[in-house]
C-alpha cells in the first residue's frame, strides 16, 4: 500500500510540474555593473547594458559609486557575433 501512494505521489508531481511549465530562469546579465560601496560590503547591479547607462544608474549616489566591466558577461551567441561574413567571388 505505501508503494502505491508513494508512486502515485511520485506521478502527481511529475505530471503537475509538466503541466505548469516550469521554465527556466532568464535572468539578463549586462554588459556593465554599478558598484555601490557601503558599511557591509559592496552591492552591485550588474544589468547595464551600457557605460552610459551606469554612469546614469549611479548618478546621486554621493560620489562612491563606480562602473566597472562586467567579468562574466557572455554576449548570446550569434546576434552579438563578430564574425564578418566574406563574399564568395567567382
Amino acid at each position: 500500500m505505501r508503494k502505491l501512494v508513494a508512486f502515485g505521489l511520485f506521478l502527481l508531481t511529475f505530471v503537475s510540474a509538466h503541466l505548469i511549465g516550469a521554465h527556466p530562469s532568464q535572468a539578463y546579465e549586462g554588459a556593465w555593473c554599478a558598484l555601490y560601496p557601503g558599511s557591509q560590503g559592496v552591492s552591485e547591479n550588474c544589468s547595464l547594458s551600457s557605460f552610459k547607462m551606469c554612469r546614469e544608474e549611479i548618478l546621486g549616489t554621493g560620489g562612491t559609486s563606480f562602473c566597472a566591466p562586467n567579468a562574466w558577461y557572455r554576449p548570446m551567441p550569434g546576434i552579438y557575433s563578430e564574425q564578418r561574413k566574406y563574399r564568395k567571388y567567382r
